[in-house]
Order: C-alpha cells, then structure tokens, then sequence
C-alpha cells in the first residue's frame, strides 16, 4: 500500500517539478521566432519529423522545456503567421501577433469576455487559465 503513495507522490512531483523550476529562474521574455527559424521547424514538421521540430525550437528557444516545446509543435502555426513564444506561460498560451492584437484591442474596448473567448479559441486553454491570462494581461495594460 506504501508503494502506491510514493508513486503518486513521485508522479506530482514529476508533473509539477518543470513549472516550479521555470518559476525560480524568474519570469522569462516572450521570444519572436524569425520567419527563417519557423520556415526550417515547419519543414522538419512537414517531412514528419515531430521529435526533430521539437529538438529544433528548443535549440531556437533554450529556455523553452521540453513539454511545452511540445505543445508548441502540436499547434504549429499555419505558414506565414509569425509566432511569440512566451516561455514563462504553458505553452499552449502561444499566440501568433495577430491573435495578440485582436485581444488587446478587445482588451482596449472594455470587451473582456470577448476576450476571454478570444483567448481560448486560439490557445485551447480551459477557461479559467484564460481568465487568469487575461487578468494578467489586462493589469499589466492599465
């Protein structure tokens, strides 16, 4: 019975270890990728090589972990909209320049829940982390 305890135990500690590690080194700036850096992972993608893409942005955003490398390639961008990695968020907060404009103009109007809504159509996040994002978000608007 003492068995099944530690590995639940080991197991959050597993799951929570990545984001209190990123939480200690500070809050880390959103990274642009270049047109050229995006191009090659988006070949990589396209020859059906996910692990190599994934390999490739870390290589291009070293401070990114490898979970949200992941989720990062698993919503690879379409060609031609230009990503913003915000290391310090979950990787599925990835929002490409134009999504971000929509919401700050949103945010702009006073249209929160419009927002919101926003957020989560192009994240997939569940609505409380969007509410949480866009909390953040708006208070460092203000």
């Amino acid at each position: 019975m003492e068995w099944i305890f530690f590995a639940l135990a080991a197991g959050v500690l597993l799951y929570l270890l990545p984001d209190w590690a990123a939480t200690k080194r500070g809050r880390a700036e959103p990274v642009e990728l270049s047109a050229r850096e995006q191009e090659r992972i988006s070949q990589i993608l396209a020859a059906g090589h996910q692990l190599a893409a994934i390999k490739a942005l870390r290589a291009a955003v070293p401070q990114l972990g490898l979970r949200a490398a992941k989720e990062v390639i698993d919503q690879w961008p379409p060609a031609g909209e230009h990503l913003i990695i915000d290391p310090s968020q979950r990787a599925t907060s990835v929002l490409s320049p134009t999504a971000r404009s929509e919401i700050e103009l949103l945010l702009a109007n006073g249209q929160r829940v419009k927002a919101i809504k926003r957020l989560r159509d192009h994240t997939g996040l569940n609505l409380l982390e969007a509410k949480e994002r866009i909390d953040r978000w708006s208070s460092h608007t203000d």
